[in-house]
């Protein structure tokens, strides 16, 4: 189940960081999960934390150095 929950993740991690950089500064994502965790976790994928509670995800504001 821990993998099918980082493949989610990382399916929509592509998307929170495909923005260009002055946006991703500022910028959260969310993910719906097929099977919800039992608790409530935080994920890192690719740099960038996710906070997870039953179905839902949701990616933390990243801070991007100039």
């Amino acid at each position: 189940m821990q993998k099918l929950l980082i493949q989610a993740l990382c399916a929509a991690a592509a998307f929170s960081v495909g923005f260009p950089a002055f946006a991703a500064s500022n910028t959260r994502a969310q993910a719906v999960l097929e099977t919800p965790v039992a608790q409530p976790a935080t994920y890192t994928v690719e740099d960038v934390t996710w906070s997870c509670n039953g179905a839902y995800c949701r990616s933390e504001p990243r801070m991007v150095g100039l």
